[in-house]
């Protein structure tokens, strides 16, 4: 009886470590983000400093 419920333990574990495997967060920014932030380097790429 112990014995079954380790190995219900482990499985209940193995189960919960491979979900959390399977998640992966994203890296960067998402792609509209960076098309913004791209097209206003190309448009101040020679003065990239505000002016007041």
């Amino acid at each position: 009886m112990l014995e079954q419920s380790l190995r219900q333990q482990r499985a209940f574990q193995q189960m919960g470590m491979m979900e959390q495997e399977a998640w992966r967060p994203q890296r960067g920014l998402p792609e509209r983000s960076v098309n913004i932030l791209r097209a206003w380097l190309f448009e101040h790429f020679l003065h990239p400093y505000v002016l007041l």
